[in-house]
């Protein structure tokens, strides 16, 4: 999904692209947990603008991971924690729905992506575009704190 060869800019399309098509939370986990690998690559690369094309690759994931989490829940495709089974809806609703664990996603992950997923776009945008405003992080330094989203 994220392997096309060519320069680092092919790639970001072709995660955003790929991030645009997914239907399924594990999708989009796998298009996050790649962008992580890419962003430790570039570190160790020094290569600062391939960390915050990954590292905007893994918010944009984990945003729309806690979209589809918060999808799921509302329309009881996805087992809560309180009684163990989904709420009733539709028929569409499959036997067994899937647990947070099933899908490989923590709690705390959940929490925070669903909490990013409630920035509205515009804000949302504006925040992603000052995080990579930032000064250059150094190799040894973790991505621009402004990138977690915090106001």
């Amino acid at each position: 999904m994220l392997e096309p060869s060519g320069p680092p800019l092919v790639k970001y399309d072709a995660a955003r692209t790929a991030l645009a098509e997914a239907r399924r939370v594990d999708e989009v986990k796998e298009i996050r947990n790649k962008a992580l690998a890419m962003a430790a690559y570039a570190r160790q690369a020094q290569d600062h603008q391939l960390i915050r094309w990954a590292t905007e690759i893994k918010i944009r994931a984990e945003r729309r991971a806690g979209e589809m989490l918060r999808e799921l829940a509302e329309v009881g495709q996805r087992q809560r924690q309180s009684d163990g089974r989904p709420r009733k809806a539709s028929h569409a609703v499959t036997l067994s729905a899937p647990t947070l664990r099933a899908l490989g996603v923590t709690r705390r992950q959940s929490a925070d992506w669903q909490q990013v997923a409630g920035i509205p776009e515009p804000e949302f945008e504006r925040r992603l575009a000052a995080a990579s405003d930032c000064d250059t992080p150094s190799p040894t330094t973790s991505p621009p704190r402004a990138l977690t989203l915090r106001p």
